[in-house]
């Protein structure tokens, strides 16, 4: 998966694990925190799914949530 612009790990774990849980484990796939800053366009490791429906939604609606704060 890529990263685009103002997401952030729980951002990527909701759309392509269905689930905030997996930030963890994209974090640390990726050797980071939480909290650290992505930077666009960074490619990491897909996380498992755990809610098949909830991937199903974002991909359908093309939805790319992006909740990091812009300074």
């Amino acid at each position: 998966m890529i990263a685009k612009r103002g997401q952030t790990y729980l951002d990527l774990g909701i759309q392509h694990a269905g689930h905030v849980e997996a930030c963890f484990d994209i974090a640390l796939q990726a050797g980071a925190s939480i909290t650290d800053d992505l930077t666009p366009g960074i490619e990491l490791a897909d996380p498992v799914e755990i809610d098949r429906e909830m991937v199903s939604f974002y991909k359908l609606k093309q939805a790319v949530p992006a909740t990091k704060l812009e300074e």
